[in-house]
């Protein structure tokens, strides 16, 4: 049997790195919701194992995403090393899941958004730009929490814990997209588009067809550009991130408004090496 682990808290202990670290207290509370077909870590138990027959019959662990804490938690309850990534790999995991590799593969996507990658004392990355109209993004984080408009004390923290910061202008959001991935073997495979509903949170992911997505995006933009960026992140992602990870991503996208060119779509805003709910949506419109 395949087991699915649902780890919402997966980012946060990214950027602890530690496996022994210890959630906040909303991420605890998000390990603990059922997403239907998946288990959440506490319902591994003795009981449990003993009624799957153990670990000898569980084949594979797939997680929301492979992280040190998670693979501590999984040896504490028996679980073989065959069916868990070696500390390498969760290192490698790690390192491609920072925003700073959003920051490498944008310039191969498009030349109309910019984003900088800053590492040591903070200096404003574009002097053309007062700090007040960007964005500051730590390396890891949650939901979008880690992402803030110009605080100097914030910043030095972020640096000084986490080792470097995404900086971006702040751009006029009108909607968010994705397009979903698979890496497996070094190559890529384009899974699925998809819409998510955003009040300044994560509202959720609309559950329809492709075309249905399409006919979103391209209320804003022309399908040949959307076809366009499709392709480009396939060669990206197939050069960055294929050769090193074997798993779901998403990345995740967004239109903006520009006032003198109009609607414009930002191609690679992050880049999830993990499930996502856009894979969820995906999972779900296939089984209807």
């Amino acid at each position: 049997m395949t087991l699915r682990l649902f780890n919402p808290s997966h980012d946060e202990c990214l950027a602890s790195g530690s496996p022994h670290y210890t959630p906040s207290q909303t991420a605890r509370q998000m390990d603990e919701v059922h997403l239907p077909g998946w288990l959440c870590l506490s319902d591994i138990t003795d009981e449990w194992l003993w009624q799957q027959g153990g670990w000898d019959n569980i084949e594979q662990v797939v997680p929301w995403g492979w992280d040190a804490r998670l693979v501590h938690q999984l040896r504490r309850r028996g679980c073989p090393d065959r069916l868990l990534p070696t500390t390498e790999q969760l290192d490698t995991i790690r390192h491609l899941s920072s925003r700073q590799t959003a920051v490498r593969i944008l310039p191969m996507l498009t030349d109309k958004f910019q984003s900088w990658w800053v590492e040591g004392v903070y200096d404003n990355p574009n002097h053309d730009l007062n700090p007040d109209t960007l964005l500051y993004k730590s390396p890891w984080s949650c939901s979008g929490r880690g992402v803030f408009t110009y605080n100097e004390a914030r910043i030095r923290k972020v640096l000084r814990e986490q080792g470097g910061i995404e900086v971006e202008p702040l751009y006029d959001r009108v909607a968010d997209f994705a397009m979903e991935f698979r890496c497996h073997r070094g190559h890529v495979e384009f899974l699925g588009y998809s819409t998510m509903l955003n009040n300044g949170y994560h509202g959720g992911n609309l559950v329809m067809a492709d075309e249905q997505h399409l006919a979103l995006l391209t209320q804003y933009v022309s399908e040949e550009e959307v076809q366009n960026i499709r392709t480009l992140l396939i060669y990206a992602l197939s050069r960055e991130i294929a050769p090193h990870y074997s798993g779901p991503l998403g990345v995740d996208q967004m239109v903006v408004r520009h006032p003198q060119d109009g609607y414009q779509l930002h191609p690679c805003v992050e880049i999830n090496l993990r499930h996502t709910m856009g894979h969820v949506a995906i999972d779900q419109r296939c089984q209807e």
